[in-house]
């Protein structure tokens, strides 16, 4: 089971956690690998929509998804590293431990997304038995505050989980491991990990909201001094790119703006440079707005680890060893069986378990199908 830096009182909230959360603002090596990240998935996505091909647009699009998500698990690792008190790996361990969580998120999402599916599939089911004369109504009556009920607690669940499932992944648990250690939480912590996942997004806001007065408070200065020295740049570089988007003409892509930044840029070079002004100071803000955008984010990227270590440090080592096997189980039981011609890993072992009979293998703590203590 893994650490936590500190362990709160048994069975209370611990709010010291919300606390050291906003120690992310000061973790500057992991808020430069997200920086790195979003500013080369927009560079990608640029570069392939300069090439008016919708092909190539789609492609940009997909590569800077996965860009952006291999750094925000990258950095994501770094932060539970630094939770955990570990050494930091390097750039490049973390950009590999980042693919790998980004994978295992990719299958957790897909089948937390298959089994709301099939709920709502069933949802949809019980009111289409709602349209029936009469006896409808009557069960439509019941049916609908029931299913409201259970659709509020699953929502609730997937927060958690969603919240959970990051930090999970980043402390390199497997996808079965994850589920298991999310189940835990979720069952014996949910009203811990709840609140505190509600109340860290509002002192991110806080945290955001004072620093980005200050910030963007002196944007204001400093812009309101570029306007007064540079106003005839910088008046003619917004109305250069605004007519050269009016005068594009109506062939499919061009006509829905997709040539704008192309066209804009290359009207800075014939225009006296008047709209690279312009463009100057909207990358100039933008690259502002992303740095302060992602102080909340450092937050609560650090905040997610620390809850997680939090929670799982005051779970019984019992409950998840009994969950941890419940999914093993499940798992194998999804498995292809082996041919009969050929002997299970538990007959050339001779493990099996002393109380069911069922067969184990030598790694493991309890039995999977009677929950046995084994070691």
């Amino acid at each position: 089971m893994t650490s936590s830096p500190q362990t709160p009182a048994s069975g209370g909230i611990n709010f010291s956690v919300l606390v050291q959360a906003l120690d992310g603002i000061r973790q500057w090596q992991a808020i430069w690998i997200l920086v790195a990240s979003g500013i080369t998935a927009i560079i990608t996505s640029i570069v392939l929509d300069a090439t008016h091909s919708m092909l190539a647009m789609l492609l940009g699009v997909i590569l800077s998804i996965i860009i952006f998500a291999v750094g925000f698990n990258a950095s994501g690792v770094r932060f539970m590293t630094l939770a955990k008190g570990d050494p930091l790996p390097s750039l490049s361990d973390a950009l590999i431990m980042g693919v790998w969580a980004a994978l295992r998120q990719l299958g957790l999402i897909l089948s937390i997304g298959l089994a709301v599916l099939l709920l709502s599939a069933v949802e949809a089911l019980i009111f289409l038995v709602c349209r029936v004369p009469y006896l409808g109504v009557a069960l439509f009556s019941f049916a609908y505050p029931f299913l409201l009920l259970i659709n509020l607690v699953l929502t609730i669940g997937l927060y958690v989980a969603f919240a959970l499932l990051a930090p999970a992944t980043w402390d390199g648990q497997s996808i079965g491991i994850t589920f298991s250690h999310i189940l835990s939480i979720v069952r014996s912590k949910p009203l811990q990990a709840l609140v505190m996942l509600f109340l860290l997004p509002i002192i991110a806001t806080i945290v955001i909201a004072l620093i980005g007065g200050f910030v963007f408070g002196t944007d204001a200065m400093t812009s309101s001094i570029a306007i007064a020295v540079l106003a005839h740049q910088l008046v003619g570089g917004l109305l250069s790119p605004l007519s050269s988007l009016m005068a594009l003409s109506g062939d499919g892509y061009n006509s829905m703006g997709g040539g704008f930044v192309g066209d804009a840029l290359s009207q800075a070079s014939t225009s006296g440079g008047e709209s690279g002004y312009y463009f100057g100071l909207a990358i100039g803000q933008a690259v502002l707005i992303s740095l302060v955008s992602l102080i909340p984010v450092a937050v609560i990227m650090r905040g997610w680890c620390l809850i997680y270590l939090s929670a799982m440090s005051t779970l019984d080592p019992a409950i998840i060893a009994a969950t941890e096997a419940k999914i093993r189980q499940r798992i194998a039981k999804m498995k292809i069986a082996p041919p009969k011609s050929g002997p299970s890993a538990a007959a050339v072992s001779g493990a099996f378990c002393p109380k069911c009979g069922s067969p184990v293998s030598c790694d493991d703590v309890f039995c999977g199908n009677c929950g046995q203590k084994l070691k």
